[in-house]
């Protein structure tokens, strides 16, 4: 159900300053600020925290901040070496914020950092769940097979996407009847594209926020530090939200089945497991009133869904 006090309030714009990036982060709800746990929204690698605004606007009188991370939306970029740095800049954020026991909510590569950023500072984060996080099986780790990686001697194909628009509503146009963005909620692909893109000075048109050689390179790290080796270190209750498994080799590569260790809820010391086969990795975009369900304790719709507790 939307809330619509919520929905008519834009968010405020908060900007943190750290060595070499500026990170944005937008803030819903102020106001309400305390009365409930506060909730951290971390998106996937090529999006922006303006992504979840169809999500915020189901949660009702809520404190709500989502994030742009590094090189995303109206955050800078800076050089990292593994996605621990993104785990960092959200341990900056909740702190410059004043976090305290937040319920974070992270969506792919957001899960990943979002897992780190609960490692490092426990007491920002009263509770979690990962949204598809991309934390592979051990054994991809160990064998360094990384499937979001271009294969030796070319260029990883993230790193064509079109880049060179007439304004978002071209975007819009172009993307609408591709896949995945077809299985987007329209308002939720809307919001993409109007916050996605940034005006080029020189040319007059407009480029994508998140560049498509910036958002290769941020899959070419996913294997170069292995998450496992940190997860009993986590003391916060985590909810590990899986799409759709692949059952086939050439699902490993295709970015609408699900990356997840299956096993990735045994191993934290207070793991839940929800599979939602119904649903791609790209669960947050393509059903917004579903997504805003789970992150506030909902019981998931039964058809399809598995909810084992470890």
């Amino acid at each position: 159900m939307t809330h619509p006090a919520l929905l008519e309030q834009a968010p405020r714009k908060r900007v943190i300053d750290l060595p070499q990036r500026q990170l944005v982060a937008h803030e819903w709800g102020a106001a309400h600020r305390g009365l409930l746990p506060s909730i951290l929204l971390v998106h996937a690698t090529g999006f922006h925290g303006r992504c979840w605004d169809q999500v915020v606007a189901r949660l009702g009188p809520r404190h709500v901040i989502a994030v742009d991370q590094r090189g995303h939306g109206e955050s800078t970029n800076a050089p990292f070496d593994d996605w621990r740095a993104m785990g960092g800049d959200l341990v900056a954020v909740a702190r410059h914020l004043r976090l305290s026991d937040a319920y974070g909510v992270g969506h792919s590569m957001g899960g990943t950092a979002l897992l780190h950023a609960a490692q490092d500072a426990p007491e920002c984060f009263g509770g979690l769940m990962l949204i598809d996080p991309v934390i592979l099986t051990p054994e991809t780790y160990t064998r360094g097979e990384n499937p979001m990686a271009a294969a030796p001697g070319t260029v990883n194909p993230i790193a064509r996407r079109f880049d060179d628009f007439d304004d978002p509503a071209a975007m819009l146009s172009s993307l609408a009847g591709r896949m995945p963005y077809a299985l987007f909620e329209p308002a939720v692909l809307r919001d993409y594209c109007r916050y996605g893109l940034r005006p080029d000075r020189e040319t007059g048109r407009w480029r994508l926020a998140c560049r498509p050689a910036d958002e290769a390179k941020v899959y070419e790290a996913a294997l170069n530090h292995d998450p496992h080796l940190s997860l009993p270190d986590v003391r916060q209750r985590v909810t590990v939200v899986r799409a759709m498994q692949p059952t086939a080799p050439e699902h490993r590569r295709s970015f609408l089945y699900s990356p997840t260790d299956p096993a990735l809820a045994q191993c934290l010391p207070d793991g839940r497991d929800l599979l939602l086969k119904q649903f791609t990795h790209f669960l947050p975009m393509q059903d917004p009133g579903f997504c805003a369900g789970l992150v506030l304790g909902a019981e998931p719709d039964s058809r399809g869904a598995d909810d084992r507790r470890e």
